[in-house]
């Protein structure tokens, strides 16, 4: 009975090492995340995922680490495995927008922010930035419906000047009117969009 009740406090003992161990290396990883070095950051977040691959956090921050390297095809698989793991974890749907607005596969960003809406349907930046993708998907009826979301409520002056570019180009007009009359069709040109839009 002795010898089972040392071994079950020696077990725990080193539990317990393992668990502190592991929140030194995710503070430290943390600290130079914040720091602004990515590599680095990096560098720790794979060691702790690669130690714990059920580790969301570090999948995370090391999929965030990718997307500011500019490396989203590294990015895309570490956010899609933390929604794998934890579907609650809505900010990986905004990572993984951010990610296919980068690759210009703006279906799939769409896709992403829609999730993200159905989840938290208060961020009105969200709405813009499916706003420029289905604009880009010239699929012009959502794009309206979304920047006209966006057009009323209460923006930073540079997404408002963008808003209100946005619906200039598809005529202001509502897309979802019984008749749509244009004076001149071709005045809704196809505009390639800055990549500063993505807010």
């Amino acid at each position: 009975m002795q010898r089972y009740f040392t071994a079950t406090i020696l077990g725990l003992l080193l539990s317990l090492s393992c668990l502190r161990a592991a929140d030194d290396a995710m503070s430290a990883a943390d600290a130079v995340l914040h720091s602004g070095n990515h590599v680095k950051a990096l560098e720790l977040y794979r060691k702790i995922y690669l130690a714990d691959s059920l580790n969301t956090t570090a999948l995370y921050n090391a999929g965030y680490c990718y997307k500011m390297l500019a490396k989203v095809d590294s990015a895309i698989p570490l956010f899609t495995r933390v929604l794998v793991l934890n579907p609650s974890i809505m900010n990986a749907h905004l990572a993984l927008a951010e990610c296919y607005t980068s690759k210009k596969s703006f279906g799939r960003s769409a896709e992403h922010l829609t999730k993200y809406l159905s989840y938290d349907s208060s961020k009105i930046l969200v709405y813009f930035n499916r706003a420029i993708a289905f604009f880009a998907l010239d699929k012009r009826r959502e794009a309206y419906n979304d920047a006209m979301r966006c057009h009323r409520s209460v923006l930073s002056k540079a997404v408002q000047e963008k808003v209100e570019l946005m619906l200039s180009i598809l005529g202001d007009r509502d897309p979802n009117a019984e008749t749509r009359v244009y004076a001149d069709d071709s005045a809704l040109v196809k505009m390639k969009l800055p990549r500063d839009w993505y807010v």
